[in-house]
């Protein structure tokens, strides 16, 4: 379960990432303009736009006191007590679907959350989700990881996910599928995540 404290804290960084991108977002179209290669696709805006949001992650968890963990491929994460569980809130890049749900896709290319061989307390995976629209930070929230579905690219089953950075969780009946949560860890794609900042 998510304390009160740790909350704030996952608010204070969401903030972090508004504010970095309200301010600097710009230097992404500054920085297409330099070639008219780099406007032949979605591809250059979209890494620049999570070079951002990964170096503002990065500002805000040291900020609050959340120490980055190394991860496969570069990935962005820390570490949270939970009391009961430690949880791991790695920064992932979502769609919102036309229901409003949230797409975060994955395949084999590394796991996250497991028991902790020596304290045997449970590492439970989360992500800290955001959205880009166009050249703007769209929603920012963390959810819990539940599970996943098969395929390659597959995609995250997330639990109830927690709006930040506006005061609201997303409404109580979303859905959440019955799935085992005490699954050792879950896949993602990431093989563009690289320790450049990319998320």
């Amino acid at each position: 379960m998510i304390t009160d404290s740790v909350t704030e804290m996952l608010e204070q960084i969401a903030l972090e990432i508004r504010e970095v991108y309200e301010e600097r977002g710009y230097r992404v179209d500054t920085a297409l303009e330099q070639d008219p290669a780099f406007t032949k696709s979605a591809t250059c805006r979209s890494s620049l736009g999570r070079a951002l949001v990964a170096q503002a992650f990065t500002t805000g968890a040291s900020r609050v006191g959340f120490d980055l963990d190394p991860a496969a491929h570069g990935a962005k994460q820390f570490r949270a007590n939970l009391g009961r569980e430690i949880g791991v809130f790695r920064l992932r890049k979502a769609e919102v679907l036309a229901d409003g749900s949230y797409k975060i896709v994955t395949s084999s290319t590394s796991t996250w959350g497991d028991a902790d061989e020596g304290t045997l307390i449970t590492e439970t995976p989360y992500v800290l989700g955001y959205t880009l629209l166009s050249n703007q930070i769209g929603d920012i929230f963390f959810a819990k990881v539940i599970g996943v579905t098969g395929g390659n690219p597959g995609e995250l089953i997330l639990g109830r996910p927690v709006s930040l950075g506006r005061g609201n969780s997303i409404s109580s009946d979303a859905f959440e599928p019955d799935v085992d949560d005490t699954l050792p860890g879950f896949d993602e794609t990431e093989a563009d995540e690289t320790d450049s900042g990319v998320a």
